[in-house]
């Protein structure tokens, strides 16, 4: 989904959901994607910002803070850069669970030019292949990564209780 930009300058946050089987990554409650994160460059000149992504049971919370929070020319490409990592472990357990990449390779090849088929092959190579666990690991150690080196804050945690992990 695309996050609405709100140019109501009292807007100071947002709030979203990752339904973990509906994008195939059942069984992980991942925090916010790299697509999330890059947002807030629509943010950066508020004085302060909350993104939060509600996962099944967890709840995370990015945080920037003008004046703190750094939005540079390396952002995008740092962004880029951990979701093309996140891509390649996708495909590396999906390859992984097919039996390598030749069975992956026919797993995708009997679904055809048919989207549905293809879409229930891959779901399966997720679900056996572990990507929604996986998934949330990558997503929870790129947020802190981006936390640190871009300043921000980011929290995580389930029912009522966060805590700072970057």
């Amino acid at each position: 989904m695309n996050i609405p930009v709100s140019t109501d300058p009292d807007n100071f946050g947002n709030l979203h959901g990752h339904p973990s089987a509906s994008i195939g990554h059942a069984g992980g409650h991942s925090a916010h994607s790299m697509q999330d994160l890059a947002n807030f460059g629509d943010t950066r000149t508020r004085p302060y910002f909350v993104q939060f992504v509600a996962s099944g049971p967890r709840t995370y919370a990015m945080v920037q803070v003008k004046g703190v929070s750094t939005w540079d020319e390396t952002v995008k490409p740092f962004l880029f850069k951990l979701k093309k990592k996140e891509e390649d472990a996708i495909l590396d357990a999906m390859v992984d669970a097919a039996g390598g990449e030749d069975a992956y390779l026919d797993r995708r090849a009997e679904a055809g030019d048919d989207a549905d088929a293809l879409d229930k092959v891959l779901t399966a190579l997720k679900n056996t292949g572990n990507v929604g666990p996986l998934m949330q690991t990558l997503s929870v150690q790129n947020c802190a990564a981006f936390a640190e080196k871009y300043h921000f804050y980011f929290y995580l945690g389930e029912d009522f209780f966060l805590t700072r992990a970057g």
